[in-house]
């Protein structure tokens, strides 16, 4: 369990912690890699808020505030204008300068020209770190022929004497009226892979900029458009960094919000253009994100709803493109669709964060699919048994991989042979786990590098005392035992002990070992034992001797 402290915003709460909101969203997607493990509860620091807490963990629920010893919870829900909602003030696109940040980016350009074709914007200045390119210079050309003035500084948003050099730049007779944020970058790896670096190269342009522009900008007080990322209110494997630089914006804006300095926070899903980040995903990656139910925005409503947002005067809005048939296949297993998703099953493209809905929740017994599974594979036949859970792990890693069929996958291949990698090998993980009810190591692909070596794993758990056990484990075991025995390094010290172990159970099992150089290293003293031993002890022996339990 985590624990913040206004964090998020709930009700008349007061000023948000940024640091802790932060937090949220890396948790958030530490949630996404590890389902069922991380519990995120939000506290006002009442006595009766940290009395409920045990309540809480055993709600199932895993995002809640507490408030006044009340648990609440977020969900997102679809929102549109209402007929007597009064406008929002907009900003001044026409007369006054807009400041746009990552403006040679896919997004940045893509909004630079359409607030000139679409609302007449005449002053524009773009900042990015980068000289200016020939893209840039075609852009500039294109847009001062439609009656702009564009103005390109490259700028190091993070060096506030930088920016002020920047902002002193802007001529009186057109001040800054809109800041819009599109910096950012992202560097993926998966939480246990995150470094110091990671978050480093992935905050600094996009919260740390943030908050100097905010910061220099006071006088002016300009409309800020911060185009933040759902990946910190869904969260989102290997990207923990990521998540958590895009939910500092979200809380700079209520800040904003509730000093009143007009500020929209997007926190966009992804957007359907092949220079930004779609363009760098692999067709594994899409594929992993049509399972989740969000799909990619298209340009076109993408602009759309970038004037429905601006224009609803929310501080912070989820445009999401959310594929409803998809959400409800995954909407059976909860653990693996963020729970702020949960109420989210209509088709309407632009949503809230809507305040936490009050009620209790029934949380579901965490063993319960094991116990199902266990129970039907004993009551099979040992083949049945064994047809039944092969095609679970190939049909599960055929979903992984985008295969129609489980067929497909040879078990006996190695899972990066077959295509995995490491986000992959989380969600198999994920769904594995929710067909088996086990609370699989986050490793476990790892440490069974090919479907027949994870299938026994998998039969050693759901049938500990035996029960229907493939004839052919044996060879199971021994490919784990081969590759864990290949990983060893060519120095490594250990080599001799191992190759004199291994002669110990050969010659105990068959009489002539293969290999006659070496010490024994006390291995023989096993020989006695292995000749009666059973299949199961002799595995015990092996584990026990290289360490590989």
């Amino acid at each position: 369990m985590v624990v913040t402290r206004y964090a998020v915003s709930f009700g008349d709460d007061p000023e948000i912690n940024a640091p802790g909101a932060t937090v949220w969203g890396l948790v958030r997607s530490a949630q996404s890699e590890y389902p069922g493990r991380v519990v995120l509860v939000d506290i006002d620091g009442d006595e009766a808020s940290w009395a409920a807490l045990p309540d809480v963990v055993l709600s199932g629920e895993s995002q809640v505030a507490v408030r006044h010893g009340l648990a609440h919870i977020p969900r997102l829900t679809p929102t549109t204008p209402q007929p007597d909602d009064t406008p929002a003030p907009t900003p001044d696109w026409t007369n006054g300068t807009i400041l746009i940040t990552g403006a040679t980016g896919a997004l940045g350009t893509l909004i630079t020209q359409h607030l000139v074709h679409t609302h007449g914007a005449r002053h524009l200045h773009l900042i990015s770190r980068n000289k200016p390119t020939p893209q840039l210079q075609n852009l500039h050309n294109q847009l001062t022929q439609h009656g702009a003035h564009i103005t390109h500084t490259p700028c190091d948003l993070t060096d506030p004497q930088q920016l002020t050099q920047t902002l002193n730049t802007i001529p009186h007779q057109h001040p800054l009226t809109t800041v819009i944020h599109c910096a950012g970058t992202t560097n993926d790896a998966t939480l246990t892979n995150q470094t110091p670096h990671h978050l480093t190269h992935t905050f600094t342009p996009k919260a740390t900029a943030a908050w100097h522009l905010h910061h220099h900008t006071q006088q002016h007080n300009p409309h800020f458009i911060l185009f933040s990322s759902a990946a910190a209110t869904l969260g989102s494997p290997g990207q923990a960094n990521y998540a958590a630089a895009n939910a500092y914006l979200d809380a700079l804006a209520h800040h904003r919000h509730t000093h009143n300095q007009p500020t929209t926070s997007l926190a966009w899903g992804l957007w359907n253009v092949q220079d930004g980040m779609a363009g760098a995903l692999s067709e594994a990656d899409l594929l992993r994100m049509a399972r989740t139910g969000i799909t990619p925005i298209d340009h076109v409503d993408g602009l759309a709803l970038f004037d429905a947002a601006v224009a609803s005067g929310s501080p912070h809005l989820v445009p999401l493109q959310v594929n409803r048939a998809a959400l409800r296949r995954r909407a059976s297993d909860p653990e693996r669709v963020p729970s702020v998703l949960h109420q989210l099953m209509g088709s309407r493209p632009v949503s809230r964060l809507s305040p936490y809905a009050n009620g209790s929740t029934t949380g579901h017994a965490a063993n319960g699919g094991a116990s199902t599974l266990a129970d039907a594979l004993r009551e099979l036949p040992a083949a049945q048994a064994q047809e039944r859970l092969t095609q679970l792990v190939r049909d599960q890693a055929a979903a992984i991989l985008g295969h129609e069929s489980g067929d497909s996958i040879v078990m006996e291949r190695p899972f990066t042979d077959l295509g995995f990698d490491s986000l992959m090998a989380v969600e198999f993980r994920g769904a594995l786990g929710s067909a088996t009810g086990l609370r699989l190591p986050a490793t476990v692909v790892f440490d069974h590098p090919t479907p027949a070596a994870l299938l026994g794993y998998l039969q050693a758990e759901l049938l500990p005392e035996g029960g229907a056990v493939d004839p052919d484990a044996i060879f199971v075991e021994l490919d784990r035992l081969e590759s864990s025995i290949t990983q060893m390094g060519a120095e490594d010290s250990r080599r001799e002990q191992v190759r004199a172990r291994l002669n110990a159970l050969l010659g105990a099992w068959g009489g002539t070992g293969l290999v006659t150089t070496g010490e024994r290293g006390g291995a023989a003293d096993h020989g006695a034992d292995l000749e009666s031993a059973s299949l199961e002890e002799v595995f015990g022996i092996i584990d026990d001797e290289f360490d590989l339990s």
